[in-house]
């Protein structure tokens, strides 16, 4: 897909299911500059790594390019989970990255909206992703393509067996409005698996 923005050059927004060798360096270099601002101490450190212990679920990653110049990025993945006694297959957004200097000018859309797509093709029920859900700027973004606050504590298991319980989730629905709504009922906290994105 290629897009249009009167603010900067034309950019194609690709799906990449394994990231090109001349591209990973640029993908990490990006997602590093937007999530790595702060130091961790090695506790610290050590607990993110048991909570995003992710890796295996990813199922592509969303780029948007201009001349081989990485603008943005989204990781998409999915997994297996059981939610009252059913399979569901539950999608989900990381990593949603933009360059600082390209911000506010619809890349994060456009790749939200590739990426919700690509979840669509996966037939996902439906997606879920956590971000600062205190941040009405974050909450309109991720609303432009279904995305709600949950509400309620998401729970899942850390790579060492460790279970987190954390409130900043918001759900979309993807292939299953039904299934959406039966999480949004639910009184319940909302277990996404092992590993959170």
């Amino acid at each position: 897909m290629s897009y249009t923005n009167v603010n900067i050059p034309a950019f194609e927004v690709k799906v990449f299911e394994t990231l090109p060798v001349y591209l990973q360096e640029k993908v990490n270099r990006l997602l590093k500059d937007c999530f790595h601002t702060t130091t961790r101490t090695p506790e610290e450190q050590a607990e993110h790594e048991d909570r995003y212990c992710s890796n295996e679920d990813i199922i592509g990653h969303v780029v948007a390019l201009h001349d081989d110049k990485v603008f943005g990025v989204i990781i998409v993945l999915k997994r297996n989970i059981s939610f009252q006694g059913q399979e569901i297959l539950l999608g989900g957004i990381g990593g949603v990255c933009t360059d600082k200097s390209k911000r506010r000018m619809g890349i994060a859309t456009m790749l939200l909206k590739t990426a919700m797509e690509h979840l669509r093709k996966n037939n996902c029920d439906v997606a879920y992703l956590c971000a600062d859900i205190h941040n009405p700027g974050r909450v309109r973004l991720y609303g432009q393509v279904g995305f709600v606050i949950l509400n309620k504590p998401h729970t899942y298991l850390g790579k060492s067996g460790k279970r987190y319980t954390d409130t900043d989730g918001m759900i979309a629905p993807v292939s299953s409005q039904e299934v959406f709504m039966e999480i949004m009922r639910d009184k319940e906290p909302f277990d996404i698996g092992r590993g959170n994105w």
